[in-house]
């Protein structure tokens, strides 16, 4: 299955001549060579920054103009990174979308729930200060 792969289609990198590459996915993969024969720049300058910018999609604008910018590959395709994600839109992860939002605690990290015994006190009147909140006295 062609998704089983990492596919390298016209990688163009330092001394790479338009070089194509199907590299197994979740297999461990040893780059040999002579010295300059562009084993650092597939994977440095072709893999890891085209898996960079691709990490920085799912990225809403606002983070992605905070990281660290390094120009795309010189390259035709790179291929079958990362897995699937129902999240992938640009704001997939924000808290400022509501699609991104997590729905227990609505973006904030914890769940912010009030206790109304902890905010009136129903023995008293409102004339007696039943309202317990801080700003809220007679």
């Amino acid at each position: 299955m062609d998704t089983l792969k990492i596919k390298i289609r016209g990688a163009r990198e330092n001394n790479l001549k338009n070089i194509d590459l199907d590299i197994p996915r979740g297999k461990i993969t040893a780059f040999a060579g002579v010295s300059g024969s562009g084993k650092s720049s597939v994977v440095f300058d072709t893999i890891a920054v085209a898996s960079t910018h691709q990490l920085y999609d799912i990225f809403p604008l606002y983070i992605r103009s905070r990281m660290p910018y390094r120009p795309a590959p010189r390259v035709d395709a790179v291929e079958n990174l990362f897995a699937e994600h129902p999240l992938t839109l640009s704001s997939g992860y924000s808290f400022n979308d509501p699609s991104g939002m997590c729905p227990v605690c609505e973006g904030l990290g914890s769940i912010v729930e009030f206790d109304l015994n902890k905010m009136i006190d129903r023995e008293k009147s409102l004339n007696q200060e039943a309202i317990l909140l801080p700003g809220f006295a007679m």
